[in-house]
Order: structure tokens, then C-alpha cells, then sequence
């Protein structure tokens, strides 16, 4: 699904620069794979080009109108869960540390840099950049001055910062309460269940509805985001398990390769 892009006009062969920028057009009935909550292990700037759009990302819900943007770090779940349109269509850009020079560094570090609602006339020309770096055939360094452009364009759209954030529904509030709370522990839906004092039944399908995946699909994606950040912090596969509530470190193992496309121990490798 992803391609990189070398940038080797700028860049050392050794730090190849991963890149890609896709538009998307989905219909309101979409499977579940492409709704449910996932995680890059890139940044990415998400664009919203149609409205109406609940973007669920750190347990709260953004509003999205045509070209406000959200910037999403690596290994963080996020999701789309409500189209009121048909067909829902944005833009996703991901990329890695290469793409960033030091003056957009704060992007790493600033958590109330993750919402953008541009003025009119910048909106239009962020809608018009990001259309042009989906191009696949664009030169590199053309596309390395665009993206630069797009994040110059974000800084200056600061000065529209808000919180456009709500809280879940009152029925799933309480879930991800829960899951938070018991992130490290072995981690079962009855308990969960019966801790909330609502049928195991219930549960289940409250939160697949919302979501677009079981509770404990939920669970193991949000396990394998904390455990990504954990191995990238340098901590062993085994004690990695263990805080994510595995005993069986063989069974995380097939879980996170699963997630991931690779084992831990490559993950480690690939991503430093």
C-alpha cells in the first residue's frame, strides 16, 4: 500500500526519506479494515476535504469542516467514525523525521499543534499543495518544497488555533476509561463488562458500533501503540511483553508482527 521516496538529491543514501501522500475517496458503507482505530508508524497530516467528519484520535472526537487538517504522530490510534456525506474524501500524508527541518520541530513536542482550521485563503491553497504532492511522478526536490510549504502555511495558521474536541458518547467514555486503566494487564471483555455492570453482549456491540471492531481488537491495537513506543525507547522484546500485559512473550511476538507487517526486534531496527 505505501511506497517510500529517496530523496537522494538532498539527502545521504543512508537516510532515505519515507513519504506518501494519497487522496482518498471512501463511500459511507466501508468495511471495517478501513474504518476501525490504527496507527502509522510514520507521522501523518490528515485533510479533511469533505465536512462532516468525527476524527477520534487521544480518546476525544474533532469535528472536522472541508480543509481543517490534524496532524497525528507516529504510533498514535486514531480514526474516522462518522461520515454525514457520501462519499468522504481527504487526504493523508505520511512521513518521517527527514522530511522535517529544525525550524518545524515543534511539531514533535507541542500537543495543541495536532488541530488546524485555516483561514479561507489559506485553506484553499493548503487543499491545492496537498492535491499536488499526491502527484506520483512530482521531482523530489519539488515535492521536499512543497511539503516545506505546507508546514510554513501551518504555522501560520496558528493563529486559528481552537479545540474543536468533544467527548465520546456517555456509553463509551466509561470503556476507554477502562481499557486505559488496565492497558498493562492481561485483558479480558467480561471483566470489562462486568466491572461496567452491562452485559458482556452489550459491551461488545456498543463498541463495535462506534468503533468498527471488537473491544478486544480495540485493545490489542492500543497494546501494540504502547508497545512500539516502548521498544523505540530501547526497552527488551520480553520486558516489553510484560508491560503490555503478555506473559506469553511468543503470543506478543505473532501479535505485533501481525500489527506491524514485522517482528519487534526488526521493528527496533527499522525505525532507528
Amino acid at each position: 500500500m505505501f511506497r517510500d521516496v529517496r530523496f537522494e538529491d538532498t539527502l545521504p543514501a543512508e537516510e532515505a526519506t519515507y513519504f506518501y501522500a494519497q487522496h482518498f475517496v471512501l463511500p459511507m458503507l466501508y468495511t471495517a479494515e478501513l474504518a476501525g482505530p490504527h496507527s502509522h508508524p510514520q507521522f501523518e497530516l490528515y485533510l479533511e476535504l469533505t465536512g462532516g467528519t468525527s476524527f477520534f484520535y487521544q480518546n476525544r472526537l474533532y469535528r472536522l469542516s472541508r480543509g481543517d487538517l490534524l496532524f497525528l504522530p507516529k504510533n498514535e490510534i486514531h480514526q474516522c467514525v462518522t461520515y454525514e456525506t457520501a462519499p468522504s474524501e481527504y487526504i493523508s500524508i505520511l512521513f518521517d523525521e527527514n522530511m522535517l527541518g529544525k525550524e518545524f520541530e515543534f511539531y514533535f513536542s507541542d500537543p495543541k499543534r495536532r488541530y488546524y482550521s485555516p483561514s479561507k485563503t489559506d485553506r484553499e491553497e493548503i487543499i491545492n499543495v496537498c492535491f499536488s504532492l499526491t502527484q506520483k511522478h512530482l521531482p523530489n526536490v519539488e515535492r521536499r518544497y512543497l511539503f516545506l510549504h505546507l508546514l510554513h502555511l501551518l504555522k501560520r495558521a496558528e493563529r486559528e488555533l481552537v479545540d474543536p474536541t468533544k467527548n465520546p458518547p456517555k456509553n463509551i467514555a466509561p470503556m476507554l476509561l477502562y481499557i486505559e486503566k488496565h492497558l498493562h494487564e492481561p485483558f479480558t471483555v467480561s471483566e470489562m463488562a462486568k466491572a461496567l455492570y452491562i452485559s458482556q453482549s452489550s459491551l461488545a456491540r456498543q463498541f463495535k458500533d462506534f468503533f468498527h471492531i471488537t473491544p478486544l481488537a480495540y485493545v490489542n491495537k492500543r497494546k501494540m501503540q504502547v508497545a512500539a513506543n516502548l521498544l523505540l525507547d530501547g526497552a527488551s522484546v520480553a520486558d516489553v511483553a510484560l508491560a503490555v500485559g503478555f506473559n506469553n512473550v511468543s503470543h506478543f511476538i505473532l501479535l505485533f508482527e501481525r500489527h506491524y507487517g514485522v517482528t519487534p526486534h526488526r521493528y527496533k531496527i527499522r525505525t532507528k
